[in-house]
């Protein structure tokens, strides 16, 4: 598929980190609890990473859980940045904010390259350098099982990740807004 094309299957994903990361910052201020929050947030995204592996790759299917993939990632994001901002006070501001940037980026770069290895890895026969002209049928399969894996691979990130946050201490950041 073209490049463009390419970048278009990225709007479900952004559109639904933004619906997440809206939402999820709705009921932390409401709120003020946010353990449950990236533990549900990992949860819908491991759950849509699964069904990425095992199921057949048709674009509606791919958009849909895309969406509910980027659902899953948007409630993780913004919560843990307003959490640790919030517990590392205001003296620690910047050092707080400046570890878990870096641990996200640290974080997404393994993730990413840990994605590509284990998606080339199980593709060693594919003529690489021939796929932008033209792939055979066995080349596509191949590539295509290959992805199914290395989400499968994702999804299991992700639970442990939704297992470890679910052991993290209730905190409440502050108290209840609202009415008595």
């Amino acid at each position: 598929m073209s490049a463009q094309y390419s970048g278009f299957l990225l709007v479900p994903v952004t559109g639904g980190m933004v619906t997440a990361a809206v939402t999820s910052a709705q009921i932390l201020r409401r709120t003020g609890r946010p353990r449950w929050i990236p533990v549900i947030g990992l949860s819908c995204s491991a759950v849509a990473l699964f069904l990425l592996g095992v199921l057949p790759s048709h674009m509606p299917i791919v958009i849909a859980l895309s969406f509910l993939c980027g659902l899953g990632f948007g409630c993780v994001m913004p919560t843990i940045q307003v959490t640790i901002q919030t517990i590392g006070g205001r003296e620690r501001l910047g050092v707080v904010t400046a570890l878990n940037g870096l641990a996200r980026s640290t974080g997404g770069a393994i993730g990413a390259a840990l994605f590509g290895a284990v998606v080339f890895a199980m593709i060693p026969g594919v003529e690489r350098s021939a796929l932008l002209q033209s792939a055979s049928e066995a080349d596509v399969a191949a590539i295509l099982r290959a992805f199914h894996r290395a989400f499968l691979l994702a999804a299991l990130v992700a639970a442990a990740a939704a297992f470890i946050a679910s052991r993290m201490p209730d905190t409440a950041l502050w108290e209840r807004q609202g009415k008595p």
